[in-house]
This record gives C-alpha cells, structure tokens and sequence, in this order.
C-alpha cells in the first residue's frame, strides 16, 4: 500500500497561446527509482522510496505539465524484496504489484495536474465528468 505521496517539483509551462482546432493531450507515468527506505514499519513489513515522474504533453505543443516525486509504499518483507530484487535486476515491477502502485501515483499526480492546468488556462489532462443522457449529451467532442 501507498503510504503517501511527495511531489518535489512541479513545472506546467504554456508553451503557445495561438493553438486552434483539437487538443491531443498525452500522459504518461514512469518508475525512475526504487529504493529501500529508512521508515520504521510494523514487524514483518518493509517500506520502499518510488520515485517517479508524471508527464502531460499538450499537441500542438501548447504546454506540458511535469511533476516528480516520491512515494513510499509499504508490503510484507518478502514482497518488498522481491519489487526491490526485480527492480535491480531488470528495472521493472512484477505484475502482481504494478497495478497497485501506478493506480496510486496516477490518482495523486492526475489530481495535481488537474489544478496545475486551471493555473496556466488549458484543458485539464483528464476528462473530467459531465451531465447528460447516458453520461454525455450526444456529443463526443471534449472541452475542458
């Protein structure tokens, strides 16, 4: 589990302010390190630094949003010097806790990317929700 989440810098720069037609938005996420932590957890657990780095890239390249940070996540000894083993082996996370771990940082960065946006006026990296017949009023265009 995602004990809590650090953001040690935060950078959104509007690149262009002359953008016209549709807005592609991509994000991404990527794991720069993991390392064993020093934080005292319960017995028989193990806490863990994640380190990573959340991207939104606005096309036509109107502005980008980048936040790094870190996470501790905490699991039972043995789990966490498996993700730690796997991590130095081939720098990846098994699947059995990959899901866990970017669905945790993806929901701390996204929501921070959400306010970073309103600050420099674009449409918020994600859809956020609408009213409407089944969900949305018959158009499927977005604007944030």
């Amino acid at each position: 589990m995602i004990l809590g989440v650090n953001f040690s810098k935060l950078i959104a720069d509007r690149i262009n302010n002359n953008a016209t037609g549709s807005i592609n938005i991509n994000n991404n996420i990527k794991i720069n390190e993991i390392k064993e932590s020093k934080i005292f957890t319960a017995k028989g657990d193990k806490a863990l630094e994640i380190e990573f780095e959340f991207t939104s890239k606005y096309e036509p390249s109107i502005a980008q949003i980048i936040i790094i940070g870190t996470a501790i996540y905490v699991n039972k000894e043995k789990a966490s010097k498996d993700i730690l083993k796997e991590w130095e082996k081939d720098k990846k996370i098994s699947e059995k806790y990959v899901e866990e771990i970017l669905s945790a940082l993806l929901m701390k960065a996204n929501v921070e990317a959400v306010l970073l946006s309103k600050e420099i006026n674009v449409p918020p990296p994600i859809p956020m929700p609408r009213v409407g017949k089944n969900g949305n009023d018959g158009d499927n265009s977005y604007i944030g």
